[in-house]
């Protein structure tokens, strides 16, 4: 239905602008926000006039969905899809069915969750459940060309770091107060809805010292958006929350030697739960390797995805992230 109502041209150029003008990461709208804007409107009318359904069948329809998010999730396709050219339309339900798209016409086109590229006739507009979002720390900033969602990244898919985003505890000193930081994440081959051309969410929290015995208090969140495949981010600029700051401590004034920073890749559907990323290598004693240990003498640490339903060993899980924390 989405699909019929995008093959009139009018409503592809109000979806475009609707995308091109939103502040989040990966040009995100929400499906409810949209059908009450003037974009939104427009795409509602072709679809009635093209689906043949009634305004009130429509109506309907849009108050039984639950929260939906609407975006292009391969980057290349923002980066090239014009509002002239044709868009199919996918929804994602779960993390194993298989994914189709579909054309105004009723054109079929399948296209697979696993590959690294989205080699589709036409570029790919999924519908999937809504997640929490952030706005883009560039949100707002006049854009060079005006035809596509997003501009194309010069150069390799990376954030800008600081000076560099190599490990060591490089890229710059932290901000000139006390405590612990998330400088860089480098991201090795996580990926949302296990579909690899998508992009994840990715979120740190630090255990807040003192903490008094039968009780757990964190940092407040910092969080990461639009994390590609393979993206190193510059986390202090490009996510939310502190700065980066995951403690107001630093391992060298606490008593207990050390400080705790846990890792999640975030999942809001509920049939897709948050993962947890383990620290195999310098876990703290006894703590089955739940969280980096911060004691002051390491920068840089390896971290192994474990879902709560698997086992693996580091090296044999299914992705890998690299993070670099600074401290004063």
């Amino acid at each position: 239905m989405f699909a019929e109502g995008l093959g009139a041209p009018g409503a592809r150029a109000a979806l475009h602008q609707a995308l091109r003008e939103s502040p989040l990461y990966s040009d995100k709208i929400v499906l409810s926000d949209f059908a009450r804007t003037p974009q939104g409107e427009h795409v509602l009318r072709a679809i009635v006039d093209r689906a043949g359904v009634s305004e009130g069948e429509l109506a309907q329809l849009m108050a039984s969905l639950p929260p939906i998010q609407v975006y292009v999730p391969y980057p290349p396709h923002r980066q090239s899809w014009r509002a002239s050219d044709p868009i199919a339309v996918a929804a994602i339900v779960d993390d194993v069915s298989p994914m189709v798209a579909h054309r105004s016409g009723g054109t079929r086109i399948p296209f697979d969750r696993w590959a690294m590229t989205l080699n589709t006739p036409v570029p790919i507009l999924l519908l999937g459940p809504h997640e929490t979002f952030l706005a883009r720390p560039d949100a707002g900033r006049a854009r060079t060309r005006t035809d596509v969602i997003e501009e194309p990244r010069s150069g390799p898919a990376l954030q800008d770091c600081w000076e560099d985003c190599g490990g060591g505890g490089g890229g710059g000193p932290p901000p000139p107060s006390h405590g612990v930081w998330v400088q860089t994440l480098e991201n090795h081959g996580e990926c949302d809805h296990v579909c690899l051309w998508d992009t994840a969410e990715f979120e740190f929290k630090g255990l807040y010292p003192p903490v008094p015995i039968g009780t757990v208090f964190y940092t407040p969140t910092v969080r990461c958006e639009g994390v590609g495949l393979y993206d190193i981010v510059n986390v202090p600029a490009m996510c939310q929350g502190n700065n980066g700051r995951v403690s107001d401590s630093s391992p060298f004034n606490l008593f207990y030697g050390g400080i705790e920073v846990y890792v999640q890749e975030v999942d809001d559907p509920f049939w897709d739960p948050d993962d947890q990323y383990r620290d195999f290598l310098t876990p703290r004693p006894g703590y089955q390797a739940s969280a980096i240990w911060v004691t002051g003498s390491q920068h840089a640490f390896e971290l192994w995805l474990l879902p709560d339903d698997m086992t693996c060993a580091p090296g044999g899980c299914p992705s890998r992230l690299t993070v670099t924390l600074n401290w004063n």
